[in-house]
């Protein structure tokens, strides 16, 4: 059996203690991928919740903005809460969550990010970090983008996708500028992937963001032949690009 999306959902807003109500019937074993882009440089952090315990694959600084990221994981135990909570700093916050199920845990395959700096103008989500990247069959392809900029009015939503494998997750430019998108896999899909998943709003007018931040994480399931899961900052490559 292949990963299959079970849902997702995202939140936003201003303060140092908030929280996503999903909304969704998430099963042991499956698979919760979770993205926080806050709009200050200090650290951030998932919340430890009744569920399973999250694996953070990346915490950091968005490059030299002032911003901070964290991707985090889990393999969703039988008790996982209706609502997932995180600490930041007193400042705009937006998060992001996808779920998916799978037959056997998942473990993760590979992980990259970049930072890019704008040139000046409006720049699109480049999502740089799934360059070169190698994902194997029947595996989930995720990446999650942020930019350290936001709109209080005329907000429109990310639609048009450079690579159309890939379908558009939960975005918005509200609060703290973020987006997703993921791939599910066929048994003989896998590839080293060539090029970036860059996405843009339908009249190709995004807004300005002195840099934006991509993360690409892949997983496989675990009696599918994966990796054994690496600890965190493992298989992780960073880029600069301009």
């Amino acid at each position: 059996m292949a990963f299959t999306l079970n849902g997702s959902g995202t939140a936003g807003g201003t303060g140092t203690s908030a929280s996503i109500t999903h909304g969704l019937t998430i099963a042991s074993g499956d698979l919760v991928c979770f993205f926080l882009n806050s709009n200050s440089s200090s650290a951030a952090s998932v919340d430890a919740d009744a569920g399973a315990t999250w694996t953070t694959a990346l915490a950091e600084q968005q490059g030299t903005s002032s911003a901070y990221n964290v991707t985090a994981w889990k393999v969703a135990n039988a008790s996982e809460p209706s609502s997932y909570s995180f600490t930041c700093a007193n400042a705009q916050w937006r998060v992001i969550l996808l779920v998916f199920s799978a037959s056997s845990s998942a473990v993760i395959d590979s992980a990259a990010n970049s930072v890019m700096t704008a040139s000046g103008g409006y720049i699109y989500m480049r999502g740089e970090a799934i360059t070169g990247r190698t994902i194997s069959n029947n595996a989930v392809s995720v990446l999650f983008y942020g930019k350290d900029t936001r709109k209080t009015t005329g907000s429109e939503d990310y639609t048009t996708s450079s690579d159309a494998n890939y379908t558009i997750g939960p975005n918005s430019q509200l609060d703290q500028t973020s987006a997703s998108a993921y791939r599910i896999y066929g048994a003989s899909d896998g590839e080293t992937y060539s090029g970036r998943v860059d996405l843009d709003v339908a009249d190709l007018n995004d807004g300005q963001g002195d840099q934006v931040y991509s993360v690409h994480l892949s997983f496989l399931e675990s009696g599918g032949g994966g990796s054994v899961a690496p600890l965190a900052g493992n298989h992780l490559r960073k880029m600069m690009g301009q």
